[in-house]
Order: structure tokens, then sequence, then C-alpha cells
């Protein structure tokens, strides 16, 4: 199975610009390649060292495309299956707590949080 990134992130980019986060993107998948990581739904990345320094958020959770076509989470180019993901900034307390809680902790954060989840300046749904 293959997999699609899209990192997802506020028109501003978080004070970031296009070419940090196009490193960051290549060194995810970089990563990925280099020791064999199969992401997929709820895979994490803890400490990434070539976030953007102005992101308050420091690792990286792989996500399902929220709010997004039901259509764009799986498709096929021929007969190859495809998953898309989301690249989402997390703080490493919130990537600790959806490791010991699962996922559902991240949809209940949403529901009452007062800033998007794609925000990477944001503050620690943990710590608000």
């Amino acid at each position: 199975m293959d997999q699609e990134f899209v990192i997802v992130l506020p028109s501003s980019l978080g004070g970031a610009n296009v070419n940090q986060i196009f490193n960051l993107v290549l060194d995810v998948v970089a990563h990925g390649l280099s020791i064999n990581v199969d992401y997929g739904i709820g895979a994490t990345l803890e400490v990434v060292n070539v976030m953007p320094k102005t992101w308050a958020t420091r690792s990286l959770l792989f996500d399902e495309p929220r709010g997004e076509a039901e259509e764009l989470a799986a498709f096929h180019i021929g007969s190859q299956h495809v998953d898309l993901l989301w690249i989402v900034p997390m703080h490493q307390k919130e990537i600790e707590l959806i490791r010991n809680q699962g996922l559902d902790v991240l949809r209940d954060w949403e529901a009452g949080a007062e800033f998007d989840l794609i925000d990477p300046e944001r503050p620690s749904f943990i710590d608000s």
C-alpha cells in the first residue's frame, strides 16, 4: 500500500516559508524510506528537527484527511491503491496522549478548541 502526504497548514504557513515546508515534507519522506517506515493513520514522529523555528509544534501526526470528501481518503491509480494522509504539526505532549488514548482524544480537542488544529503556532491542547 502506498501513501500520498498533504501537510495541512493555515495560509500563513505558521510564519514559515515555502522552502522550509518543502524541506520538512522531503525529510519526512526520506525518513520513511531510510528505515522502511509504514506511515498510516495515527503514526507519529516525535521531535522533528527540521520543523520551522517559528512553529510552537515540534512533532508530527499522520491522520486521515478530516473534513474532506470521503473519496479523497483512498484512491486508485490503475491497480495501485493509495491512501491520502494529512501531516499535522503537533506538540510532543499531544503525541504522547494520542499514543496512550488513541485518536479519539484528538476529535474531543477539536470540538472544544478555540484555535485551529492545523495552526503550528497554536498552544498545546493539553496546556489550554
